[in-house]
């Protein structure tokens, strides 16, 4: 093979390898993009996620003191309706005698 040869495939060689790194590059940004994407939107996931827990917990404790509110009222609904049945069983021993 003469030296034209050698420079001709050295040139096809070149063209290839060039054409190929640049569609592996092409890849690449594409794909280096989508990761940028999946970041932005993890940390927007994130943030939306701790906003949510703290809601909870604020929502936990509203629920406890509404909760003790509520237990509140039904003893004290459950001790005057203890003293009406005391009262309904002396009223109905009266009506007896």
């Amino acid at each position: 093979m003469n030296v034209e040869t050698y420079k001709f495939l050295l040139g096809v060689a070149a063209f290839l390898i060039t054409f190929f790194l640049g569609g592996i590059l092409y890849f690449l940004k594409i794909q280096i993009n989508t990761i940028k994407e999946v970041k932005t939107l993890v940390d927007f996931i994130r943030r939306t996620q701790a906003v949510d827990k703290q809601s909870s917990e604020d929502m936990k404790v509203s629920c406890a003191k509404t909760h003790k509110i509520v237990d509140k009222r039904l003893d004290e609904h459950g001790e005057r309706l203890d003293e009406h049945e005391k009262d309904i069983v002396i009223l109905k021993e009266r009506i007896k005698k």
